[in-house]
């Protein structure tokens, strides 16, 4: 009978352990979020001839994180995260970005079926933007042997990125279960 207790115990501790689990990339680096309630989960690609993919400018203290649905670029789809007046050299972790240290953008072919005319055409684009000045939060949570981790969330707006600036803030995708490890390098290097 003491068994049966203990069996029928550890059935229900481990349907207790089967809860929903956060997404966890298939990738050893990425960027991936939920864009209202959709995993989108992309691998760190470091483009060829592109000095600032996944570089930190050790004078300008600035990065962008980045990482794509293919090596063909932004075409297909991509994450960037922007850390802007950061030494995260010798940040004290974890560090939450305030004001304008970081901004979120995110694309993907369903920007394309948006039926607006400032993001079609030659010289014009779109993507959803937000930054930590507005409405998005960025957290760096470790920083080791070149990897940055951290976890992200908010709102972004749709934004103009061609010579057709604009944001127009009633349309936007929520962010939430932003997560990032991506490999870095220095411009020194």
């Amino acid at each position: 009978m003491k068994n049966l207790i203990k069996y029928f115990v550890l059935l229900l501790l481990l349907s207790c352990n089967s809860e929903v689990v956060d997404p966890v990339s298939n990738f050893s680096t990425f960027i991936q979020g939920e864009v209202n309630g959709e995993l989108s989960n992309l691998p760190q690609i470091d483009l060829e001839n592109v000095n600032t993919s996944n570089t930190y400018f050790l004078k300008a203290k600035q990065t962008w994180l980045e990482a794509y649905e293919s090596n063909q670029g932004i075409a297909d789809g991509y994450w960037q995260i922007r850390l802007s007046g950061l030494d995260i050299l010798n940040l004290t972790l974890p560090y939450t970005a305030s004001e304008a240290e970081a901004s979120v953008s995110w694309y993907d072919n369903d920007v394309i079926k948006i039926n607006d005319d400032r993001c079609q055409g030659l010289d014009q684009g779109c993507s959803f933007m937000g930054s930590s000045a507005e409405n998005v939060q960025v957290i760096i949570t470790n920083i080791e042997d070149k990897f940055i981790v951290g976890e992200f969330s908010g709102r972004l707006f749709l934004t103009g990125t061609g010579f057709g600036s604009f944001k127009d803030e009633s349309k936007y995708v929520d962010v939430s279960k932003g997560a990032f490890k991506i490999r870095f390098r220095t411009d020194e290097e």
